[in-house]
């Protein structure tokens, strides 16, 4: 049976109740980083991967709740793939999985909570998906990506239904800010010794480090850091209690400064729009003007001048080898889409193509565009309405919980709009369409929303309408 308002139900073992899995969720990461310091160190890195491996294990069947957790963790920080496991969070999400199967089996509960609007342009995108398999350039490829996507429709499910209830919710962006952070300082260590998990780009003779934290890919750190700034910058301004505002100030500083040290052009620029939305939104409210303002100033002033000149491609369209290649790929993404309209090229075979665009397999580098090119205009318009049901499910989140008086949880879901904007700015520079980021953070939206709906009070006009 498949419920929009599924009563919320503890799982067998409740998170808040079990010790234990609170301190492996919260010293996992770190021990982690730590041994995997001491492991580069001596040229040895099993044994931070055994141990991560031995508390995914343990948590994730102990309770589903805390394997989604360390799940969300490895997503959006980057830990499984900064430790050349990709897509080793797979894994996790199975053993999640089978401990939220045998939750349901044991307590005969067969109900599926899940967004009904989501779901509908999901199973659209996914018949788009499924169409342009047999009419694909690479058959096998469209069938191996195919499968991609059913295995992040899955996370979508899982989210929706183990997320349900607002202390949930709020400890799992607390875990997931946590893990950020955790990234950045390690990121910092790294940047200062020049020796562990830096990646760089080269501008003439000029080689500039860039922050990546544990991730494999700093524009991928970039992206996540840019969901989650809104957060502590309007917290900051609504807390009343000296140490919260204290702790949020901390925190958009680290992001901040993490985001521009990624020195991703994607996310850069996300940020900068974010700034600009939380200015036109709250701009009748004097001191967040003085924030952006500030917040404008150390971007501009942490910014080196070789990485300005990485932005000249937008006014130029000249500059380094990967601008150029980027906007090929654009011109040929797009032509493709024009080519075949209806149906593209076939799901994932862009990056088979690319070689005929450039001298090397790549993605697009535009999310929107990609999806264009390989699923064609029924794909399109079934992603973009996926994104469009996603942010109204976030103004109707924030209204609810403002309307029951939940400010704190309102707040975070105008903070989670804003940052999601400034998400899919940043995915016109990077094919975000397939990465579990983008999957993540639809799922938690729509918890967030099913949250709002079983909390608001039973005369809020929103209950009434089909979520």
């Amino acid at each position: 049976m498949i419920s929009d308002t599924a009563p919320n139900q503890s799982f067998p073992i409740p998170f808040h109740q079990h010790t234990l899995g609170t301190i492996l969720l919260f010293v996992a990461p770190v021990v982690t980083v730590l041994l995997s310091l001491a492991g580069n160190s001596v040229g040895f890195t099993l044994l931070p991967l055994l141990l991560l491996g031995l508390i995914v294990l343990v948590t994730a069947l102990l309770n589903p709740f805390v394997g989604l957790l360390l799940a969300l963790i490895n997503i959006f920080s980057g830990f499984v793939a900064g430790f050349e496991l990709a897509g080793g969070y797979m894994a996790l999400v199975a053993l999640t999985s089978v401990a939220w199967l045998f939750h349901k089996l044991t307590t005969d509960d067969l109900s599926l909570q899940i967004c009904q609007r989501q779901f509908l342009f999901i199973a659209l995108l996914l018949s788009a998906m499924l169409l342009s398999v047999p009419f694909a350039l690479d058959r096998k490829v469209g069938l191996i990506k195919l499968i991609d996507y059913v295995k992040l429709f899955v996370l979508w499910i899982l989210i929706q239904n183990i997320i349900r209830t607002r202390k949930q919710f709020k400890l799992t962006i607390v875990v997931i800010i946590s893990a950020l952070v955790i990234s950045f300082v390690y990121g910092i260590y790294s940047f200062f010794i020049g020796t562990v998990n830096l990646s760089s780009f080269k501008v003439a003779t000029e080689v500039v480090q860039r922050i990546q934290g544990v991730n494999s890919n700093p524009n991928s750190l970039g992206a996540s850091l840019v969901v989650f700034t809104p957060i502590p910058f309007l917290f900051f301004f609504a807390e009343k209690k000296n140490w919260k505002r204290s702790l949020s100030l901390v925190l958009f500083a680290i992001f901040l400064i993490a985001t521009v040290l990624t020195f991703s052009r994607g996310a850069i620029v996300s940020l900068a729009f974010v700034i600009l939305i939380i200015v036109i939104k709250k701009r009748h409210h004097r001191a967040v003007l003085w924030g952006s303002l500030i917040s404008c100033i150390i971007i501009l002033i942490l910014i080196p001048s070789s990485l300005w000149e990485r932005f000249e491609f937008v006014a130029h369209l000249r500059g380094e080898a990967s601008a150029r290649w980027r906007f090929k790929l654009f011109l040929g993404a797009l032509n493709y889409f024009i080519e075949n309209p209806f149906l593209g090229i076939g799901l994932g075979n862009f990056i088979q193509e690319a070689i005929r665009i450039i001298p090397k397999h790549q993605v697009a580098h535009n999310m929107y565009l990609e999806i264009a090119a390989e699923t064609g205009l029924l794909g399109l318009i079934a992603f973009l309405g996926l994104i469009w049901t996603t942010i109204n499910y976030l103004e109707e989140s924030r209204l609810m919980f403002k309307k029951s008086g939940q400010t704190a949880l309102s707040l975070t879901a105008e903070s989670l709009k804003i940052g999601f904007f400034g998400f899919l700015i940043s995915a016109f520079f990077l094919s975000l369409q397939a990465d579990t980021l983008f999957w993540a953070q639809i799922g938690m939206f729509g918890a967030l929303r099913l949250i709002a709906e079983d909390q608001a009070p039973k005369d809020d006009c929103c209950s009434s309408n089909v979520k």
